[in-house]
């Protein structure tokens, strides 16, 4: 049965890493014949105007380039994350996730058996993240608690597909949260809630899905956040069965 839970829940744990909200190009407004010749010729005397003053500028742009010092490097290098103990930390997103004592993380080979990707790949980060960037979702990190079903977990995806796209937290969660609804009641569950709320994650205001319903008579909590960097997408999902203690699941987030 337990075994059975877990599959039930990698089945919806990269819901919120594949949606993205497009960018909306607005239309240009209509230009009469004599606003364009009018325009044009602004655009011409702006022009030579700028033609007079480019060779100095470019002169102290360079001076200026030449004498400002170094910028150091900010940005960490992306990171599938790693497990120690109790504690996934992922410095690429600046995310720790603690669980409780009686939560344990999968070792990376029982990790590879449940997801399908080769442990040897999420062990080596130049190997994860051209997998990424192929367009695979991958569980980095999985812990449930003993003898039980009750887990969380953190799926991280590349969304460079999503190249020109604006990033709207809220817009990824509303499909997410149509896309987890279909996918848990294609597996047999039953939705008796799911909305998504603006709720308070590692000190921050994030939008997060809330879901209830039941399975094989099992009630089910669960609740979903999602965090971006860069070119990618980081979801964590905690699940309890019979038992509403997903809110101390998520307690458990915090930025590192």
């Amino acid at each position: 049965m337990k075994k059975r839970f877990i599959g039930f829940m990698l089945a919806t744990a990269m819901m919120v890493t594949v949606a993205g909200c497009g960018k909306q190009i607005t239309p240009a407004e209509n230009v009469t014949e004599e606003t364009a010749v009018e325009e044009t010729a602004q655009a011409e005397e702006q022009t030579a105007e700028a033609e007079q003053t480019e060779s100095a500028e470019a002169e102290e742009n360079e001076t200026a380039e030449a004498e400002a010092p170094a910028e150091e490097e900010s940005d960490v290098e992306f990171t599938t994350g790693t497990v120690n103990g109790n504690v996934y930390e992922n410095e690429y997103f600046g995310i720790k996730l603690t669980v409780p004592s009686d939560y344990s993380f999968l070792d990376d080979d029982t990790l590879s058996q449940l997801t399908g990707m080769a442990s040897d790949i999420m062990k080596d980060n130049k190997a994860a993240k051209e997998a990424l960037e192929n367009g695979t979702a991958a569980i980095v990190a999985y812990a449930i608690k003993s003898g039980a079903a009750d887990n969380i977990n953190v799926t991280i995806q590349s969304n460079a597909s999503l190249a020109n796209a604006v990033f709207d937290e809220k817009a990824i969660m509303d499909v997410s949260k149509d896309q987890l609804k279909s996918v848990l009641e294609s597996q047999g569950a039953e939705i008796t809630s799911c909305e998504v709320v603006e709720s308070e994650v590692a000190g921050e205001k994030h939008y997060i899905i809330e879901l209830e319903g039941n399975v094989n008579g099992m009630e089910v909590h669960e609740q979903v956040v999602n965090f971006q960097k860069g070119d990618y997408m980081m979801a964590i999902a905690a699940s309890t069965f019979n038992s509403d203690d997903v809110a101390a699941l998520m307690a458990g987030v915090e930025k590192n």
